[in-house]
């Protein structure tokens, strides 16, 4: 057609309250300048990205509907494009809610100034790009989930030693509990040393998110979400299970597996369709992956 827009955002994955700038070029590639001329883009599921003042929402008549596929659209206006030139802006879109934003094809529209001609077709624009707005992080306490680990108990610290793998030794330093230190080297060499062990953690947590039972289901899925990335950065991998919605059947995430990383676990997190989330998960398979994680912990309140 004669007209050809293309979008390129800075970045794909944004947190709530954050914003993305989209860089946007529209050309006209016909010789006759166009007296106004539109750019239709879709409207984020769950409207989780806004845009700023440069793009307005519309509501479309019915009969507007049918012709362009789409019951609300983000709209940018143009009075006037002369003839094989070209328009650049920025947009910045700002994260509002979690959500994972697929848009379509972008529709352009332009005529003349009595509306007596139109005319209107599709381009890619942001068509296969995605726009990832995470779950809301907030602070999380992580000691209760290290605590309990595979030999026994330990303290906030996060780590307990396992006593029956000694792995090396090293000179006695002042503070060093003496029951620590190995008598029979010092009656040998007349030097203290202190015996280290080998340390234990979790292995990994599985988290299953029962969400239809959850009176505030945005602050368990926040709440997962930021436990997730925090125990990531401790090194501890991190599963996930999700029950079905209303349009997917239930997911589940190994924290043995690879290619399931914090990154992944978020993504189904801020995708997870929680208001008609049922209770139907994959039950023997979530059982299969509890029996071969640290720990398991479900989210029901």
């Amino acid at each position: 057609g004669s007209l050809e827009v293309t979008a390129r955002p800075e970045q794909e994955t944004v947190s709530v309250g954050q914003t993305v700038t989209v860089r946007y070029t529209l050309k006209n590639n016909k010789a006759l300048p166009l007296v106004w001329a539109e750019v239709m883009q879709d409207v984020p599921v769950r409207e989780c990205l806004s845009p700023d003042a440069s793009f307005r929402l519309r509501t479309f008549s019915e009969e507007e509907a049918a012709s362009t596929g789409r019951e609300r659209a983000y709209i940018k206006r143009f009075s006037f494009m002369g003839g094989y030139s070209t328009l650049e802006w920025e947009t910045v879109w700002t994260g509002v809610r979690r959500g994972v934003y697929r848009p379509g094809s972008m529709v352009l529209r332009s005529g003349d100034g009595f509306g007596l001609t139109q005319s209107s077709g599709e381009t890619d624009g942001l068509r296969g790009r995605l726009l990832v707005v995470w779950p809301k992080l907030v602070p999380v306490e992580i000691w209760p989930f290290l605590r309990h680990v595979w030999t026994g108990a330990t303290g906030k610290a996060g780590w307990s030693e396992d006593p029956t793998v000694m792995k090396g030794e090293r000179a006695y330093q002042p503070g060093d509990p003496w029951k620590r230190i190995d008598w029979r080297t010092a009656a040998r060499t007349d030097e203290l040393m202190v015996r280290q062990y080998d340390t234990v953690t979790p292995l990994s947590v599985l988290f299953i998110l029962d969400a239809a039972s959850l009176e505030d289901k945005e602050e368990g899925i926040s709440v997962t979400a930021s436990l997730i990335r925090a125990l990531d950065a401790n090194g501890i991998d991190c599963g996930l299970a999700l029950p079905a919605t209303e349009t997917r059947g239930p997911l589940l995430l190994r924290a043995e597996d690879p290619s399931v990383t914090m990154r992944s676990c978020l993504f189904a997190l801020a995708e997870f369709e929680a208001e008609s989330a049922t209770s139907r998960f994959d039950r023997s398979s979530v059982m299969s992956a509890a029996a071969g994680t640290g720990q398991t912990w479900v989210d029901r309140k």
